[in-house]
């Protein structure tokens, strides 16, 4: 079990207010392109009538993988940011959504 050790203090090094900011300024661009923040938690809503096409499209046309779910009525796009994610991550997911709109 010595990787777990190694594994928490490699996730203590990581800049989480990095991951932090990535991710508001997603949110932060989201209405340009037609898209509505959820600003209790890291999903945003979505129009689309097949939350599952989404996602599958996000995948297959431009390799960005976030979940696409209903939920209460609504159409979510999770993302996760993580250390490796950077500005231009959001970018491309920000183009793509506004291509598949």
């Amino acid at each position: 079990m010595q990787t777990f050790p190694a594994a928490i203090e490699a996730h203590a090094g990581f800049d989480h207010e990095r991951s932090r900011r990535i991710a508001a300024s997603f949110h932060d661009r989201l209405p340009p392109v037609g898209r509505t923040p959820a600003p209790q938690m890291w999903a945003s809503e979505v129009a689309t009538d097949d939350p599952e096409e989404l996602q599958r499209r996000l995948f297959d046309e431009f390799g960005i993988e976030v979940v696409v779910r209903e939920w209460e009525g609504r159409s979510l796009l999770r993302v996760s940011i993580a250390p490796y994610n950077d500005g231009a991550d959001v970018e491309r997911l920000l183009v793509a959504l506004d291509e598949l709109a």
